[in-house]
Protein backbone atom coordinates (compact mmCIF):
# COMPACT_ATOMS: atom_id res chain seq x y z
CA UNK A 1 0.00 0.00 0.00
CA UNK A 2 1.24 3.18 -0.79
CA UNK A 3 0.63 6.90 0.75
CA UNK A 4 0.45 9.92 -0.58
CA UNK A 5 1.75 13.77 0.13
CA UNK A 6 0.79 16.41 -1.14
CA UNK A 7 3.63 18.98 -0.96
CA UNK A 8 1.69 21.97 -2.87
CA UNK A 9 -1.45 22.93 -4.52
CA UNK A 10 -4.88 20.90 -3.45
CA UNK A 11 -6.65 17.81 -4.19
CA UNK A 12 -10.41 16.92 -4.78
CA UNK A 13 -11.59 14.55 -3.01
CA UNK A 14 -14.53 12.22 -4.66
CA UNK A 15 -16.95 9.23 -3.94
CA UNK A 16 -15.59 6.53 -6.21
CA UNK A 17 -18.95 4.61 -6.68
CA UNK A 18 -21.41 8.09 -7.60
CA UNK A 19 -18.41 10.05 -8.70
CA UNK A 20 -19.50 12.99 -6.25
CA UNK A 21 -17.11 15.68 -5.07
CA UNK A 22 -16.47 15.07 -1.16
CA UNK A 23 -14.45 18.29 -0.81
CA UNK A 24 -10.79 19.62 -1.37
CA UNK A 25 -7.63 19.24 0.81
CA UNK A 26 -4.92 21.79 0.70
CA UNK A 27 -1.12 21.41 0.94
CA UNK A 28 -0.16 19.80 3.04
CA UNK A 29 -1.51 17.22 3.33
CA UNK A 30 -0.68 13.27 4.05
CA UNK A 31 -3.05 10.57 2.35
CA UNK A 32 -3.46 6.73 2.60
CA UNK A 33 -2.13 7.01 6.33
CA UNK A 34 -5.27 5.00 7.19
CA UNK A 35 -4.12 1.98 5.12
CA UNK A 36 -1.70 1.87 8.77
CA UNK A 37 -4.62 0.97 10.17
CA UNK A 38 -6.50 -1.42 7.38
CA UNK A 39 -8.89 1.18 7.14
CA UNK A 40 -9.89 1.47 3.41
CA UNK A 41 -12.25 4.55 1.78
CA UNK A 42 -13.76 3.99 -1.45
CA UNK A 43 -12.59 7.28 -2.81
CA UNK A 44 -10.20 8.80 -5.51
CA UNK A 45 -8.27 12.04 -5.71
CA UNK A 46 -7.62 14.31 -8.36
CA UNK A 47 -5.07 16.89 -8.17
CA UNK A 48 -5.10 20.72 -9.03
CA UNK A 49 -2.73 22.19 -12.40
CA UNK A 50 0.27 23.09 -10.28
CA UNK A 51 -0.02 19.77 -7.23
CA UNK A 52 3.05 18.38 -5.90
CA UNK A 53 2.39 14.39 -4.60
CA UNK A 54 4.93 12.53 -3.40
CA UNK A 55 4.57 8.41 -3.06
CA UNK A 56 5.85 6.49 -0.68
CA UNK A 57 5.30 2.55 1.07
CA UNK A 58 2.89 2.60 3.80
CA UNK A 59 5.39 0.46 5.66
CA UNK A 60 8.21 2.69 5.21
CA UNK A 61 5.94 5.76 6.72
CA UNK A 62 4.98 3.66 9.78
CA UNK A 63 8.89 2.71 10.54
CA UNK A 64 9.58 6.31 10.41
CA UNK A 65 6.75 7.21 12.56
CA UNK A 66 7.63 5.04 15.17
CA UNK A 67 11.55 5.67 14.97
CA UNK A 68 11.10 9.16 15.05
CA UNK A 69 8.03 9.44 18.08
CA UNK A 70 5.91 11.19 15.12
CA UNK A 71 2.57 9.70 16.24
CA UNK A 72 1.30 12.92 16.96
CA UNK A 73 2.22 14.57 14.17
CA UNK A 74 0.09 11.83 12.55
CA UNK A 75 -3.24 12.59 14.67
CA UNK A 76 -2.29 16.58 13.39
CA UNK A 77 -2.77 15.80 10.06
CA UNK A 78 -5.44 13.15 9.98
CA UNK A 79 -7.49 15.83 12.36
CA UNK A 80 -7.00 18.38 9.28
CA UNK A 81 -8.16 16.19 6.30
CA UNK A 82 -11.07 15.07 9.01
CA UNK A 83 -11.55 18.26 9.09
CA UNK A 84 -12.25 19.44 6.22
CA UNK A 85 -14.48 16.72 5.29
CA UNK A 86 -16.35 17.13 8.20
CA UNK A 87 -17.17 20.52 7.10
CA UNK A 88 -18.56 18.80 4.33
CA UNK A 89 -20.92 16.88 5.95
CA UNK A 90 -22.42 19.74 7.77
CA UNK A 91 -22.95 21.55 4.49
CA UNK A 92 -25.08 18.27 3.48
CA UNK A 93 -26.91 17.91 6.70
CA UNK A 94 -28.80 20.97 5.75
CA UNK A 95 -32.42 20.80 5.05
CA UNK A 96 -33.08 23.58 2.65
CA UNK A 97 -31.51 23.90 -0.86
CA UNK A 98 -30.82 27.27 -0.18
CA UNK A 99 -29.01 26.64 3.31
CA UNK A 100 -26.84 23.90 1.29
CA UNK A 101 -25.53 26.74 -0.96
CA UNK A 102 -25.31 29.70 1.60
CA UNK A 103 -23.23 27.13 3.84
CA UNK A 104 -21.13 25.80 0.74
CA UNK A 105 -20.64 29.88 0.11
CA UNK A 106 -19.54 30.49 3.98
CA UNK A 107 -16.86 27.43 3.20
CA UNK A 108 -15.64 28.45 0.31
CA UNK A 109 -15.21 31.98 0.23
CA UNK A 110 -12.45 30.59 3.57
CA UNK A 111 -10.03 29.32 0.84
CA UNK A 112 -7.62 30.96 -1.01
CA UNK A 113 -8.30 33.88 -3.63
CA UNK A 114 -6.47 31.53 -5.80
CA UNK A 115 -7.98 28.33 -5.18
CA UNK A 116 -11.05 29.76 -5.72
CA UNK A 117 -10.30 31.11 -9.02
CA UNK A 118 -9.35 27.99 -10.11
CA UNK A 119 -13.37 26.87 -9.96
CA UNK A 120 -16.24 28.58 -10.88
CA UNK A 121 -18.46 28.60 -7.54
CA UNK A 122 -21.61 27.10 -9.49
CA UNK A 123 -19.75 24.12 -10.70
CA UNK A 124 -18.88 23.53 -7.19
CA UNK A 125 -21.60 23.56 -5.65
CA UNK A 126 -23.51 21.27 -8.56
CA UNK A 127 -20.81 18.88 -7.97
CA UNK A 128 -20.99 18.46 -4.19
CA UNK A 129 -25.12 19.12 -4.09
CA UNK A 130 -26.14 17.14 -6.91
CA UNK A 131 -29.01 20.52 -7.29
CA UNK A 132 -30.23 21.75 -10.75
CA UNK A 133 -28.08 23.91 -12.76
CA UNK A 134 -30.91 26.24 -13.11
CA UNK A 135 -31.81 26.31 -9.46
CA UNK A 136 -28.31 27.17 -8.55
CA UNK A 137 -28.45 29.49 -10.96
CA UNK A 138 -31.38 31.71 -10.19
CA UNK A 139 -30.26 31.54 -6.16
CA UNK A 140 -26.50 33.02 -7.18
CA UNK A 141 -27.87 35.56 -9.60
CA UNK A 142 -30.79 36.48 -7.27
CA UNK A 143 -27.53 36.69 -4.02
CA UNK A 144 -25.63 38.84 -6.64
CA UNK A 145 -28.28 41.34 -7.51
CA UNK A 146 -28.95 41.55 -3.46
CA UNK A 147 -24.79 42.69 -3.43
CA UNK A 148 -24.58 39.43 -1.08
CA UNK A 149 -21.65 37.85 -3.29
CA UNK A 150 -19.54 39.23 -6.07
CA UNK A 151 -18.04 37.09 -8.61
CA UNK A 152 -15.99 37.48 -11.84
CA UNK A 153 -16.15 34.67 -14.53
CA UNK A 154 -18.41 32.92 -12.62
CA UNK A 155 -15.24 32.43 -9.53
CA UNK A 156 -16.59 34.08 -6.45
CA UNK A 157 -14.63 36.59 -4.90
CA UNK A 158 -16.52 37.82 -1.64
CA UNK A 159 -19.65 37.00 0.69
CA UNK A 160 -21.31 39.66 2.74
CA UNK A 161 -23.76 39.21 4.90
CA UNK A 162 -25.63 36.52 3.51
CA UNK A 163 -29.34 35.89 4.66
CA UNK A 164 -30.32 33.61 6.49
CA UNK A 165 -33.52 32.27 4.53
CA UNK A 166 -33.90 33.06 0.74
Amino acid sequence: MSFFYVSSGFISVYRKNEDILLGHLHAPVFLGVNFLYDAYFSVYFTGGHETVIYQGDVNTLQKIIKENHLEECLIYAMIANLNELYRRDLISGKFDSYQVIRSILLHYIDKPLGFRMQFGIASIIIKLTGLSRSHVMRILSELKKGGYIETKEGKLISVSDLPEKF
